[in-house]
């Protein structure tokens, strides 16, 4: 099954070709350090959406308080 990024599903891939022996762990870590660096980039993403909603919540009530 995929998460939203399609990911896991080539995860389960590479786990089942255990013929490669070696090759298969590697990719493995590869994957998870790929899932991690994704999660990453969301948790900044989603920082960077609060601040800017947050200095457009301070602007709006700039703007009030000088009307």
């Amino acid at each position: 099954m995929d998460d939203e990024f399609g990911v896991k599903k080539s995860a389960i891939k590479t786990v089942k070709n255990l013929t490669k022996g070696k090759s298969a762990k590697v990719k493995m870590k590869l994957v998870k350090e790929k899932i991690k660096s994704v999660k990453e980039k969301i948790k900044s993403d989603k920082e960077k959406i609060k601040s800017v909603k947050e200095k457009s919540k301070s602007a709006m009530e700039i703007e009030d308080c000088s009307g």
